[in-house]
C-alpha cells in the first residue's frame, strides 16, 4: 500500500514473488514508470524449479543472520513476525529465523496447534533455548522450530500468518501486537490490514483468502517479464 512505502518495499509485489532480479528489474522498469534502458543479461543452465542448492553456487550471505540459503526461506515467515518486538524468531540465538518463541509459550501446545493445522511442506517441533543476546536476552524460551521439508508447496508468507494467528489464540492475555512497534511490521508486510485482522481475531485463512486476488493478478502481470 502507497501508505506504507519505504525502502524495504518500494513498488506493489508480493512478499514472496518468484522472480529472478533480472525479471524484477524488467518488471519495475516498465510498471512503474523507471524508464532506463535495461539490459538482463540471462543465466545459462537456470530453471525456474531449481533451489539454490541446485546451482551448485556459493552463497553470499545477505545478512549476518542469513548465512545460507536455506535460512532465507526461513526469513521470508519469520522475519516479519520479528519486527513485532514480542516474538523471538531466533536472532540472538544460533538459529535466526528457523525458530519462534516467547518465555511464556508452552513449546509443547504451540508446536500441538500449528502441526494440527497440516500447513503444506513444513512441520513444527518444540523446542526450548536461551538467548544470549538481543530481546529475552539471557532467558529461556519456549517455542517451535520450523522444519521446511518440501520447499516447492510451502507457503511462506502464508504460514507466518498462521503461527501469530496460533499464538494470538494460545495467549489472548498476552500482548503480542503492541503499538509502539505496530509500524515496523506494517512496513514490513507492506499494509496494516493483515496486522488489524490479526488483531481484531480473523482466522488466518480467512486473512490469507484475503489477498489472493491481488497475488492472481500479479502472477498474470509477472508473466510478460519471465525470462526462463
Amino acid at each position: 500500500h502507497p501508505d506504507f512505502k519505504s525502502f524495504i518495499g518500494l513498488y506493489p509485489i508480493p512478499y514472496v514473488h518468484g522472480m529472478t532480479a533480472g525479471e524484477l528489474a524488467w518488471l519495475f522498469n516498465r510498471e512503474f514508470g523507471i524508464g532506463v534502458n535495461l539490459r538482463a543479461v540471462p543465466m545459462e543452465g537456470w530453471r525456474r524449479d531449481m533451489t539454490f542448492k541446485d546451482t551448485g553456487l556459493e552463497w553470499i550471505p545477505t545478512s549476518p543472520h542469513i548465512p545460507n540459503a536455506e535460512t532465507a526461506a526461513y526469513y521470508a515467515t519469520t522475519g516479519s513476525i520479528g519486527e513485532l518486538g514480542t516474538i523471538s524468531i531466533g536472532v540472538g540465538y544460533t538459529m535466526p529465523f528457523h525458530i519462534v518463541g516467547a518465555p511464556w509459550i508452552d513449546a509443547n501446545e504451540l508446536a500441538a496447534e500449528l502441526n494440527s493445522r497440516n500447513l503444506p511442506g513444513v512441520t513444527f517441533r518444540p523446542m526450548y533455548w536461551k538467548q544470549f543476546y538481543g530481546i529475552y536476552e539471557d532467558q529461556s524460551i519456549g517455542g517451535v522450530e520450523l522444519y521446511i521439508n518440501d520447499l516447492s508447496v510451502y507457503r511462506p508468507f502464508a504460514t507466518g500468518i498462521h503461527i501469530l494467528e496460533a499464538i494470538r489464540t494460545l495467549y489472548p492475555d498476552r500482548e503480542i501486537f503492541p503499538d509502539n512497534r505496530a509500524s515496523n511490521f506494517k512496513f514490513a508486510t507492506g499494509t496494516d490490514t493483515i496486522l488489524t485482522r490479526l488483531k481484531a481475531g480473523v482466522p488466518a485463512d480467512v486473512i490469507i483468502k484475503s489477498y489472493q486476488d491481488d497475488l492472481e493478478a500479479f502472477k498474470i502481470l509477472r508473466q510478460e517479464y519471465l525470462l526462463y
